[in-house]
């Protein structure tokens, strides 16, 4: 286990930071190697500054940030719930989901262009009754 100045760990066996003020929260083999960077759950790194890497995976693989500011999970369920509104994406449905936001994406452009259409149409109108 090593410490740098101003850095936490709660925990846990071969854990290790670098960054200031980084955190590893128990677990083992953590790194949190960026300053104010997290790590925890077992073989996580935070490489990035300001990263934040969860590994409850059961496989041996290193979950690690690959970028600044990133919030990085790796798991067999991801459960979001919101009021009483549970979903759950794990390896069957991801693809679907990944599709979804690229539609949704597409959708909005799309609506926007109806939109503008159903104005000009609308002026078109206005033009005619006149």
């Amino acid at each position: 286990m090593w410490q740098k100045e101003y850095s936490t760990i709660t925990g846990g066996q071969d854990n290790e930071t670098v960054g200031k003020f980084a955190v590893v929260n128990g677990g083992s083999h953590n790194k949190a190697l960026g300053n104010f960077s997290i790590a925890m759950g077992k073989n996580a790194t935070a490489k990035h500054h300001r990263s934040c890497v969860i590994n409850c995976s059961r496989s041996e693989n290193v979950a690690t940030s690959t970028k600044f500011g990133e919030f990085h999970i790796k798991a067999e369920v991801f459960t979001i719930v919101i009021d009483d509104t549970e979903v759950k994406i794990d390896k069957n449905n991801i693809k679907n989901f990944a599709d979804l936001m690229k539609k949704g994406n597409n959708l909005q452009s799309q609506m926007q262009e109806q939109q503008d259409q159903i104005r000009k149409m609308q002026r078109q109108i206005q033009i005619l009754m006149k």
